[in-house]
């Protein structure tokens, strides 16, 4: 979905790009800062939901380990 999006952007960017070489080499130079800053944006965005992916994935194996321990520990008590 964020791919998607960030496609559409791109392609709005180049397109703005385009017009900008056209009227001129100041409003191109504006035109690449945009888009720059636009993909710095969007290379922030990919880097924090990698990074909340990546707490999520290592999250589930704690708790099943925790989980795994106090079941082990109940059966232990029972013998």
């Amino acid at each position: 979905m964020w791919l998607k999006s960030s496609s559409e952007e791109i392609d709005d960017l180049l397109q703005k790009t385009e017009v900008a070489q056209r009227s001129g080499l100041m409003e191109g130079t504006k035109a690449m800062q945009e888009m720059d800053q636009s993909f710095n944006l969007h290379y922030l965005n990919l880097q924090q939901n990698m990074a909340q992916e990546n707490r999520q994935f290592t999250m589930v194996p704690n708790i099943m380990k925790a989980k795994h321990k106090k079941a082990r520990e109940a059966i232990d008590k029972v013998r």
